[in-house]
């Protein structure tokens, strides 16, 4: 998903994400009242850094190299990230075509994820959304459409967070229990909802903006710059440049002695409906 941010001068001439403007992706287009067409606000993420390269003027294409067609299974072993460190990769608004390579990719590596996806793309690619299920990660909703929901009813919004919800549990996944808004934009009233409907809203607390900058060095540089110990790392799967990024995203990260985790290893497993999570 490609937006357009506005953003606020601090000091001498450096900058931070202050308001965010949705438009549809040429790549993996939504319905046409998917997003709104005026500009949308968002309240600024305090814990997200901002980037401190500058965005090209001109996106540097890249494609994902060769990878085995055969999925390796994630490892299986439980991971205490109270005791190790961790730090959970989220991929928003797939599934897409490049899934089941950013998959591979993953599985090569025995690192585990999450997805937040769609239901306007779970329909769409429902063998990439088995497969996620299948080789063990983490599946959260992320609405139908992505719209901004503060704008909504209360009955649309419950529509739009069960949206992907039925394709999930048909696909294997037993429950589902995480939500993310579009846009990271919440209030009291989608808050109401999400307690209700007994998902917690999980946020982030790193943002290399892949969804401006088609440039895999650059979205790789971002992250590995500013993750730390429980960050939460929000990637967009709709990208080729995403996925061509995060080979060294994850062995460098290994390297370091990260364990790449889901969001409720890195979180633990009884976290509370309605609430919003940034990092560990």
């Amino acid at each position: 998903m490609r937006f357009n941010r506005i953003w606020t001068l601090l000091g001498a001439g450096a900058m931070s994400a202050a308001l965010i403007t949705p438009q549809p992706s040429a790549a993996e287009p939504y319905p046409a009242d998917a997003a709104p067409t005026t500009p949308v606000p968002t309240t600024p993420l305090p814990t997200t850094p901002a980037p401190t390269t500058p965005v090209p003027t001109t996106s540097a294409p890249a494609t994902p190299g060769p990878v085995a067609s055969e999925p390796v299974p994630v490892d299986p072993k439980p991971v205490d990230c109270s005791a190790v460190k961790c730090v959970a990769l989220t991929f928003d608004d797939g599934p897409s075509t490049y899934t089941p390579k950013l998959l591979t990719m993953l599985e090569q590596h025995h690192a585990r994820a999450t997805f937040f996806v769609v239901g306007y793309n779970t329909s769409r690619f429902p063998k990439a959304l088995s497969r996620m299920v299948r080789d063990g990660f983490e599946i959260g909703t992320h609405t139908q459409s992505h719209p901004d929901l503060r704008r909504l009813s209360p009955s649309r919004i419950r529509a739009q967070l069960r949206g992907p919800i039925d394709d999930i549990l048909a696909a294997g996944q037993p429950a589902v229990t995480l939500f993310r808004p579009p846009y990271g934009a919440t209030n009291a009233k989608v808050t109401k909802i999400a307690k209700e409907l007994g998902l917690a809203q999980i946020l982030w607390s790193v943002d290399p903006w892949d969804w401006a900058v088609h440039n895999s060095r650059i979205v790789a540089d971002r992250i590995l710059s500013h993750v730390g110990r429980g960050s939460i790392v929000l990637v967009h799967d709709i990208h080729p440049t995403t996925v061509a990024a995060m080979p060294k995203v994850i062995k460098t990260l290994q390297k370091r002695g990260y364990h790449l985790v889901t969001v409720s290893e890195l979180l633990g497993p009884e976290l509370k409906a309605g609430r919003k999570y940034f990092r560990q």
